[in-house]
């Protein structure tokens, strides 16, 4: 009888360490994966793997408010061919909305895109009115990705 108590108390204590187990390496997985992954996955955009991540700043998620998120990317001159396709020219709505988001990220100013070099862009419009910003500047080789999540209408 002892023994039976004994023995389930052991299938107990190893079947909730596996469960553990299987949770943190799901968990290390999912918090490992490259950003672009997720990218693709909230916005069905396939953006090159082959960058460096420079910056990245959120604001974390909020019951009212927006969250935002920013990154920025440097690609190595032969992995830039993507960004060709992309919009070229100035934008002013697009840099208003850009300044604004980062504002409000409270982001310093050397990480700051500078919209006097010539760019590429292109911005996509979630179901839910949220919006994400590529901004590409091909004299640098680096990707500007702003996102902005919209969680409630105001």
């Amino acid at each position: 009888m002892e023994k039976d108590i004994t023995d389930r108390k052991l299938i107990l204590f190893f079947s909730i360490l596996l469960v553990l187990f299987l949770i943190g390496v799901f968990l290390f997985i999912k918090m490992n994966k490259p950003y672009n992954e997720f990218i693709d996955m909230n916005w069905s955009i396939k953006l090159p793997r082959a960058y460096k991540e420079i910056y990245s700043a959120d604001s974390g998620l909020g019951s009212i408010e927006d969250s935002e998120r920013y990154h920025i990317f440097e690609y190595k001159k032969e992995d830039t061919e993507f960004f060709s396709q992309w919009e070229s020219g100035k934008n002013t709505e697009i840099e208003l909305a850009v300044e604004k988001i980062l504002a409000d990220l409270n982001i310093e100013s050397e990480y700051m895109p500078d919209f006097e070099l010539k760019y590429k862009y292109c911005s996509k419009k979630g179901q839910d009115f949220s919006k994400i910003y590529l901004i590409f500047f091909p004299d640098i080789n680096r990707l500007y990705v702003i996102e902005n999540f919209l969680l409630e209408l105001k």
